[in-house]
């Protein structure tokens, strides 16, 4: 038999339920492969990849409104993506505020983030703030 799950336990498992089904959805599915792909082209074409990558995170931020567990949208993922190629087009400004912004949100969403990303991105935080601020050698 199983034990009796209390009212916490139920909730949590409708959350998850709910939250892995809104990320199995179709469209969902579709904006993850659009993103995927362009990470094929990122290097040789950052313009084209920067448009996919921004979209996909205005749609990760836009599902983790209505989401418990956000950290399954690994937006830090694709945040490190789209801020490398904003630096790549020298759009630091925009770069910095991708990573601003990450990093002001709940801590939840950065669970699934490891120490190594994280790192990452605070240190590509940091060089973009180096870049606005007219130390353009990174120093």
């Amino acid at each position: 038999g199983r034990l009796p799950e209390n009212e916490e336990s139920r909730r949590e498992r409708e959350a998850w339920h709910r939250d892995i089904g809104v990320l199995r959805k179709p469209e969902v599915e579709a904006a993850r492969e659009a993103a995927f792909a362009a990470t094929h082209i990122a290097e040789a074409n950052p313009e084209t990849a920067v448009r996919q990558f921004t979209a996909y995170c205005e749609f990760l931020l836009s599902l983790g409104k209505s989401m418990v567990h956000v950290q399954e949208l690994q937006l830090g993922s694709w945040i490190d993506s789209l801020t490398v190629a904003l630096v790549r087009l020298n759009r630091y400004s925009e770069a910095h505020a991708w990573l601003d912004g990450y990093f002001a949100l709940p801590p939840r969403y950065r669970a699934r983030s490891g120490p190594s990303e994280e790192d990452r991105l605070q240190k590509r935080l940091a060089r973009c703030a180096k870049m606005l601020h007219g130390d353009p050698g990174g120093r």
